[in-house]
């Protein structure tokens, strides 16, 4: 068998230094585990000045949003006659031409939105593109769909995503290959000495979507029932809707990467029942830090949680049963102790070399045969 020598990354950035914070620093990650298995050629298209005026005429609702689509369009013109001969890693459709080895990696795909803003509209309420018409989101979809049919791999960070495009039939299902995703932390940082049992740890910039204001009042009913001494850390958000004055509630607000260490170290366990969730790294870093976690039972949320193991899962939106739920958590320390005891399996799972060894194990098959 022939071997593989190279792999194009292609990328549309406002600049490439932007890209170590994109997708909560997962391309950059991703970038850095490819280069330390395989030889990259570059294919980095950094944002021209009709794209800045495009994204200004958005901002001020001149011409709607669409996900993309005009700066993805734009970059396909440009580079239309470089050539490119190594198979192309790539997190959107570009480049995207014929003659091309394309394998995309995706969290979420037009087509799933665009059925939850016909379906399933209290779904679609919680996600980012609630705000695009219907007109141009389906437009999204069908060209991406296209893409997938020609595309030679589809790499999904989960596995609520590798059903959905196995049942859809958007691709041929040999094309949808799950990959996972990594944490973007440096595990040498962990440390569980600061750890007390009363802490309780929510992340998420979206405090709605990530069910900041349930976790919140689940919390409350706790106090009500005598836990005084139990504290509640909100990380992510530059806001939320309301004034905390309950005793024991840190909001901390908006931090880097290397700054969320601190909490994840210090708290003891991880809640986040997000009503929309794509994948939810910060589940899998919580993991890896030694962090039982309630999550939904819902996206991948139950693939990433062990329920009654390493966290609990929520069913519906009471605030009394996920009170129930996070004082279990707090109190019975098996969920600790699996967690702990299975966090050597979370780091080597949840690691972006795994993940780059699924990628480039499969194109060595579609491209070598």
């Amino acid at each position: 068998m022939k071997e593989l020598r190279k792999i194009g990354f292609a990328r549309i950035v406002k600049s490439e230094k932007e890209m170590k914070n994109e997708w909560s620093g997962t391309i950059f990650m991703l970038r850095e585990a490819l280069k330390r298995k395989i030889s990259i050629e570059d294919y980095i298209f950094q944002w021209t000045p009709i794209m800045y005026i495009y994204r200004m005429l958005q901002k001020c609702n001149i011409v709607k949003r669409d996900c993309d689509l005009f700066n993805i369009l734009y970059a396909n013109f440009k580079i239309r006659k470089k050539e490119i001969t190594a198979p192309i890693i790539q997190f959107d459709e570009f480049p995207n031409r014929k003659n091309i080895s394309s394998y995309i990696f995706v969290d979420l795909v037009a087509e799933y939105l665009y059925e939850s803003m016909m379906e399933r509209p209290n779904e679609f309420r919680y996600t980012s593109f609630k705000n695009i018409s219907k007109r141009l989101l389906k437009r999204r979809a069908c060209f991406q769909n296209s893409f997938f049919m020609k595309a030679k791999g589809i790499f999904v960070m989960s596995h609520w995503m590798e059903n959905y495009l196995m049942s859809s039939r958007i691709a041929e299902n040999q094309k949808v290959v799950y990959v996972g995703a990594g944490i973007n932390i440096d595990m040498a940082l962990c440390d569980d000495s600061k750890k007390t049992g009363n802490k309780i740890l929510f992340v998420g910039k979206d405090f709605e979507r990530k069910g900041g204001n349930l976790v919140y009042k689940a919390f409350q009913i706790l106090q009500k029932q005598g836990y005084s001494d139990i504290e509640l850390y909100i990380l992510g958000p530059k806001e939320i809707p309301f004034e905390i004055k309950d005793r024991g509630v840190y909001f901390i607000g908006e931090v880097s990467q290397l700054e969320c260490v601190k909490y994840y170290n210090l708290c003891d366990i991880f809640v986040m029942p997000s009503n929309f969730e794509a994948y939810g790294i910060a589940f899998i870093e919580a993991l890896c830090f030694g962090l039982p976690c309630i999550g939904r039972d819902r996206y991948e949320m139950p693939y990433l949680i062990e329920e009654g193991k390493s966290g609990l899962l929520l069913r519906d939106d009471s605030p009394e049963k996920l009170a129930e739920m996070i004082k279990k958590l707090l109190d019975d320390h098996s969920f600790h102790d699996y967690v702990k005891q299975h966090r050597e399996h979370y780091i080597k799972e949840y690691s972006w070399d795994t993940v780059v060894s699924r990628m480039l194990d499969y194109i060595k098959i579609r491209e070598m045969g």
